[in-house]
């Protein structure tokens, strides 16, 4: 990986009274708030050092900017497909705030060395802490200026990174891959990604589900009968997410069921290796029952995070009287690499990793 230092613009928090309230609204009023100058430049571009310890986890990383020729090299691997709506609004937003202010979230394997450096600069003096007491997440920060320290993680990536898997930030990467070709029209440079490098170890997959509004365009019985096609269905009057792969719960009105996918539909889909439970329920349910042909695009489809739980997936649910929420397995490491490496990618929305990052805790400007 080809991994820069760069200046860090980072907000002033004696400015903040409310970290929960402020960085809640930094999606759409950061310029505001930059001219305003809540927000403080360093002057000597450096990496920085990132930890988030939330649910009674700690987690490590390293914050830099990364070449966007990684991506064209194929250093950068991603796994999903992206949302056209989504993809245009953050471009719209980049162009708006003339950086990005949120790092693109990317997964690689475990290196003992990073850790030890790590380790290292956590023992010295803190840049950069944020408490969100309503979430009991703590946000740290330590910046990394020592000449050697900046050639050997440099060396490290080079020799031990050689790829990185995109986490969190798919449509943050389109965006820059836009921005980057426009350079030989422009003097504004967008060369480099705001990027946050974590281990998977210090990751957690989980699950993303669909809520999806179509009860006026089919009645639940007409759907029971289609569904009954496709799978092993068994009402169950706990509501849980599925136990394993191959499993999916669905919940409409009051009502929970768990759908297990007969087995011809499993193994008469597709020659990759990796068959989804997101990709069966775009081809069988979404396309062919529901008459959902592009699940970019459909705004009849939303995706709620695992973290949410069921009840955040009911409180969305409930909001329109004609929706049906699915309730997926998460996918796992395994699976995302084997996807990733060889080019192929998930249907949206597939995955949801924790720890996420907030917008404007650390940001680039555009040069």
């Amino acid at each position: 990986m080809r991994i820069k230092p760069f200046k860090a613009l980072f907000p002033d928090m004696d400015l903040v009274p409310s970290a929960n309230s402020f960085f809640a609204v930094m999606k759409f009023e950061f310029p505001q708030y930059l001219k305003n100058s809540f927000f403080k430049l360093t002057s000597e571009p450096g990496y920085y050092i990132y930890q988030i310890k939330q649910r009674g986890q700690i987690c490590t990383g390293i914050v830099a900017s990364t070449s966007v020729k990684d991506i064209y090299d194929h250093k950068i691997l991603k796994h999903e497909n992206t949302i056209a709506k989504k993809e245009q609004q953050m471009l719209d937003l980049a162009l708006q705030r003339h950086a990005m202010i949120k790092p693109v979230l990317l997964a690689h394997k475990h290196s003992k060395k990073l850790e030890a450096i790590y380790t290292e600069v956590k023992s010295g003096k803190l840049f950069l802490s944020i408490n969100f007491e309503e979430e009991e997440s703590e946000h740290k920060l330590w910046i990394v200026k020592n000449k050697n320290t900046i050639q050997e993680l440099h060396d490290i990536f080079k020799a031990d990174v050689p790829v990185a898997y995109i986490a969190d930030g798919h449509h943050r990467v389109s965006t820059g891959i836009l921005l980057n070709a426009t350079r030989k029209n422009t003097q504004t440079q967008f060369g480099d990604i705001l990027s946050i490098y974590f281990s998977f170890k210090n990751l957690q997959i989980y699950d993303y589900n669909r809520v999806v509004s179509i009860l006026k365009e089919i009645s639940s019985v007409k759907l029971m009968a289609k569904l009954s096609k496709l799978f092993h269905i068994k009402s169950i009057k706990n509501i849980r997410k599925p136990k394993e792969k191959y499993e999916i719960t669905m919940m409409m009105g009051e009502e929970a069921y768990t759908l297990k996918w007969k087995k011809k539909y499993i193994t008469a889909t597709t020659s990759d290796e990796v068959v989804l439970d997101a990709r069966l329920l775009n081809k069988f349910v979404f396309d062919k029952i529901m008459k959902i042909k592009n699940v970019r695009t459909d705004n009849r489809i939303r995706y709620i995070g695992g973290v949410e739980g069921i009840e955040g997936i009911k409180s969305r649910m409930f909001k329109d009287d004609y929706s049906v929420a699915f309730l997926l397995f998460p996918v796992s490491e395994k699976e995302l690499k084997q996807i990733a490496d060889k080019g192929y990618t998930l249907p949206p929305k597939s995955t949801w990793f924790e720890p996420r990052i907030k917008n404007a805790i650390i940001s680039q400007l555009f040069e």
